[in-house]
C-alpha cells in the first residue's frame, strides 16, 4: 500500500529540505581540501557540486531511513553546538553604584547651564583617621592631551587608564575631522557649488526653474556648519578641563598645607617629648638601648650585670670542679723524679 504522505507535497518539509541545502553550501567552501584534489582551473568547490548532485538524484525518494538520517544528523548538530563553551560576559565599564566622585559639578542657582561651570571636592581632603599609615601623601596633578587628572598613587588603576585613553581618542576624532573638512571638504564643496550656480542660472534663462533655485542652501554651507559645530565642542571640553584642572589644583594645595601641618605636629610631639625628660633620664635610656642584643646569640651571652654568659659560665665550672687527687709514688722513688710520669 503506497504511503499517504508525499514529503514533496508538504510545506513543511519542503521548507527543511531548502534550509538543509542552503547551510550545506554555505559550509561547503569552509571543508579544507588536499591540493590534489582541489581543482585549479574549475571555479566550483568539488564538494559543493556533491551536495548539488545527491539532492538532485534524491529528489524522488520517499525513503523514511534518509529523513532518518538527516534529522539525526540535525539533532547531533544542535547538540554540539549547544555543548560548546559560551563566551565569558565582558567585564561592565559602568560605574559601580556606590563610587563617590571626586569632583561634583555645582550649578549656578540663576543660570543652571552656565559656562564655563563649577567644580567642588566630595570627599577629599580627608581627615588623618581615615589615611591609612598616618602619614598624608599629597597627590599630583598631571596632563594628559588638555586633559587633567590626579595621580593619587602607582601603578596608574587600569579604569582611570581607560577613561584617558577615551578622551584623547576622542578628541583626536574630533581635530581630524575638523582638519579633513577645513583642508579637503570645504574647498571641494566650493567647487560644486560653483558648478550649481552655473547650472542653476543656465535653467533659469531658459525657462526650466524657477529663480529661487539660485536661493537654494549650499554645501559650502554645510560643511563650514558641521566645522562650527565641531569647534565649538572642542571649546566646550576645554572649558570644561581647564574648570576641572582648577579645582584639582586647589585640592592639591588643600592636601599639601594638611599634610605640612601635620608634619609639624609630629615634630612637635617628638620635641616635646624629648624636653620632657632630664638630662639623667636621656642617658639611661641612651644607655639602655645600646645594651639591647642585636641577635639571639648576643642575648643568650648578655648578663644583666655587664658579664657575659660564658665568663659567669666558666666561674662556675671553676667552682664546681672536683679537686685533683694526689700522686701516688712508688717506693723508691722520689717525688720530684719526672722520668716516671
Amino acid at each position: 500500500m503506497p504511503s499517504l504522505f508525499v514529503p514533496s507535497r508538504d510545506s513543511r518539509h519542503r521548507r527543511a529540505c531548502f534550509a538543509l541545502y542552503r547551510a550545506l553550501l554555505r559550509q561547503a567552501p569552509r571543508v579544507p581540501l588536499p591540493p590534489n584534489i582541489a581543482p585549479a582551473l574549475d571555479p566550483v568547490n568539488p564538494i559543493t557540486a556533491l551536495i548539488r548532485a545527491r539532492f538532485r538524484n534524491n529528489k524522488i525518494q520517499t525513503s523514511p531511513r534518509l529523513h532518518a538520517q538527516i534529522l539525526a544528523f540535525l539533532r547531533q548538530h544542535n547538540a554540539d553546538l549547544l555543548s560548546r563553551p559560551t563566551k565569558p560576559t565582558p567585564p561592565s565599564s559602568a560605574p559601580l553604584p556606590d563610587t563617590i566622585p571626586l569632583l561634583k559639578r555645582i550649578p549656578h542657582p540663576e543660570q543652571p547651564h552656565s559656562k564655563p561651570p563649577t567644580f567642588v571636592p566630595t570627599e577629599r581632603p580627608r581627615p588623618l583617621s581615615q589615611i591609612k599609615g598616618g602619614v598624608r601623601k599629597v597627590p599630583t596633578l598631571e596632563m594628559a592631551q588638555a586633559f587633567p587628572f590626579l595621580r593619587l598613587s602607582k601603578p596608574q588603576s587600569p579604569a582611570l587608564s581607560r577613561v584617558i585613553g577615551q578622551l584623547v581618542r576622542r578628541r583626536f576624532n574630533r581635530l581630524e575631522l575638523m582638519t579633513e573638512y577645513t583642508e579637503h571638504v570645504v574647498p571641494e564643496y566650493k567647487e560644486e557649488d560653483r558648478w550649481e550656480r552655473l547650472v542653476g542660472q543656465q535653467l533659469v534663462r531658459h525657462g526650466l526653474a524657477a529663480a529661487d533655485v539660485l536661493n537654494e542652501p549650499t554645501y559650502k554651507a554645510t560643511a563650514e556648519r558641521v566645522v562650527r559645530h565641531t569647534q565649538k565642542q572642542l571649546n566646550e571640553r576645554l572649558g570644561v578641563a581647564k574648570a576641572r584642572g582648577r579645582a584639582l589644583w586647589k585640592l592639591v594645595l588643600e592636601e599639601k598645607a594638611l599634610a605640612e601641618e601635620e608634619a609639624e605636629e609630629r615634630r612637635g610631639m617628638e620635641g616635646g617629648l624629648i624636653e620632657h625628660l632630664s638630662a639623667k633620664e636621656i642617658i639611661d635610656a641612651l644607655s639602655e638601648f645600646d645594651r639591647i642584643p642585636a641577635s639571639p646569640k648576643d642575648a643568650v651571652e648578655m648578663s644583666p650585670g655587664g658579664e657575659t654568659g660564658r665568663d659567669r659560665g666558666e666561674e662556675e665550672r671553676q667552682s664546681t670542679r672536683q679537686p685533683r687527687p694526689a700522686k701516688r709514688v712508688p717506693p723508691g722513688l722520689r717525688d720530684d723524679d719526672d722520668s716516671f710520669w
